[in-house]
């Protein structure tokens, strides 16, 4: 594991968890892909990841 994250989660384009290291929600991992491809998109919506959100 890496030292410098405390969380890690890898999934594909379709959601499926391909590793986690806690527990997250499949459904939230869908919107995530498109906040890396539009900067405005993530600075206004932020993100929610296992409940959490994110600026």
């Amino acid at each position: 594991m890496l030292t410098d994250l405390a969380k890690v989660v890898v999934f594909d384009q379709q959601g499926t968890i391909l590793f986690s290291s806690f527990e997250v929600a499949p459904n939230e991992l869908l919107s995530l892909p498109r906040l890396f491809g539009d900067r405005d998109l993530a600075i206004s919506n932020g993100m929610v990841v296992s409940g959490r959100r994110y600026e």
